[in-house]
């Protein structure tokens, strides 16, 4: 087995674990590059609906750089389900608040009759 088989099942194997924290995922690349002496590793995780969600590390360990963008690529996705479950307890039904008549006591309402009488007195005089 190669260096390069070794560093690609590595990368396949940390990032299937990715799923279980976004269900819409998918499919999820890692690309491995270099910049002088240090490997540059990105990792675009594809979903169903929305932006790809692209992480980006270099370190001088192609190891050490694919741990660090699975975690870059965790804390990402984490905060996404999080804003989804927000968004999803906001929308929920609130009863309405009481309103006013509910909390004054009614008062007793005069007939029509006495209504009538009463103001057929205040236009005589």
């Amino acid at each position: 087995m190669s260096i390069r088989d070794a560093l690609r099942e590595y990368a396949e194997a940390k990032a299937s674990k990715l799923e279980r924290f976004h269900d819409s995922l998918e499919k999820i690349e890692v690309l491995i590059g270099h910049q002088g002496d240090e490997k540059e590793v990105e990792m675009i995780a594809h979903q169903r609906r929305g932006q790809p969600i692209v992480g980006s590390v270099t370190h001088e360990d192609p190891m050490a750089a694919i741990d660090l963008v699975i975690d870059k690529m965790t804390q990402q996705l984490r905060r996404m389900k999080d804003k989804a479950q927000d968004k999803r307890k906001r929308s929920e039904r609130v009863p309405a608040p009481p309103l006013p008549s509910d909390l004054v006591e009614e008062e007793e309402l005069e007939s029509y009759q006495d209504a009538v009488e009463e103001f057929s007195k205040k236009l005589d005089t």
